[in-house]
């Protein structure tokens, strides 16, 4: 996969990474003019090959810039005003959420929110529509399937939530980790000189020698998400995938594979939340909850 990216990345798309949703945000304060259709392609595709060679990262940022891509060939098609460049701009990125993760209210609320910057009535219908339209489109296709297994659960005494707020402190340390090796494993190629289009063959063979020992923590890594949401893994497992997960998504997204970040973060928060679950229940047996209910608030936390 990574020679196969590699290539790619030599003929077509030499000078950049795959884009992302921060080249979204950016392109967004300069009316889409970063944007190219053409190179959204191959970055779409680059993504696809990483994702489906088993690289660790997730789908949200290939199919955010894709969408964001497309959406500026239609603003400039209907030569349509700044505003309502940006509206458009959020309505292709509501739709590729809503159809990527079946969750159209978090299309709508993420293009808002992440895109946007901001909530206006004169943006959020069109929004609705486009995510409704592209949920309908992606589950006549898919299924309707959600992206994650959310179980029953409850919270057993009032007396958790000094445990909720530690939980957070804990997810804290993990999401901050995670960006650091994400910002320390990008700095070690580009100061040992390492050509581009090298990089993610030397990925591919790091994440391989990772995944012979913890396989668990190649692709999206829904199976193994939802496999914490159920009370499927072990304390030791948890925290083992906390470690893979981190330092195989900080190779990928360094080495110029193609995928997003937030998929990760909720893996790394199931596992996170799960394992703290598993501490508290061991520790006050008759007052803690499920690890089922820490995971989906290790979610939340880190992501």
């Amino acid at each position: 996969g990574g020679v196969i990216v590699g290539i790619i990345m030599f003929f077509w798309r030499r000078e950049a990474r795959p884009g992302g949703v921060a080249d979204v945000i950016e392109a967004r304060t300069h009316d889409g003019k970063k944007l190219s259709f053409r190179n959204s392609l191959v970055a779409s595709t680059i993504s696809a090959i990483s994702l489906g060679f088993g690289a660790s990262a997730g789908r949200e940022g290939p199919v955010v810039y894709f969408a964001a891509s497309a959406s500026k060939s239609l603003f400039r098609f209907f030569e349509l005003p700044p505003s309502s460049r940006r509206i458009m701009l959020g309505c292709g990125v509501a739709a590729a959420i809503s159809a990527s993760f079946n969750a159209p209210i978090a299309g709508v609320l993420f293009a808002h929110e992440v895109i946007l910057g901001h909530f206006a009535m004169s943006a959020f219908v069109p929004i609705v529509i486009a995510a409704v339209i592209a949920s309908v489109m992606s589950r006549a296709w898919f299924g309707d399937n959600p992206a994650f297994l959310v179980p029953d659960f409850q919270i057993t005494s009032y007396w958790e939530i000094p445990a909720f707020a530690l939980l957070g402190l804990t997810c804290a340390v993990v999401a901050i980790a995670f960006q650091t090796s994400l910002i320390g494993r990008d700095w070690v190629p580009r100061h040992f000189r390492i050509r581009d289009n090298y990089r993610p063959a030397n990925a591919g063979l790091m994440i391989r020698n990772i995944a012979l020992d913890i396989p668990q923590e190649l692709g999206l890594g829904e199976e193994a998400t939802n496999a914490a949401l159920t009370n499927q893994m072990g304390l030791w497992t948890m925290l083992s995938l906390i470690i893979a997960k981190t330092a195989a998504t900080a190779i990928t997204l360094a080495s110029r594979f193609g995928g997003g970040i937030f998929s990760p973060a909720l893996y790394l928060g199931a596992m996170t939340g799960g394992a703290f679950g598993l501490i508290a229940a061991n520790v006050f047996p008759e007052l803690a909850s499920s690890e089922a209910l820490y995971s989906i608030i290790g979610m939340g936390a880190v992501a």
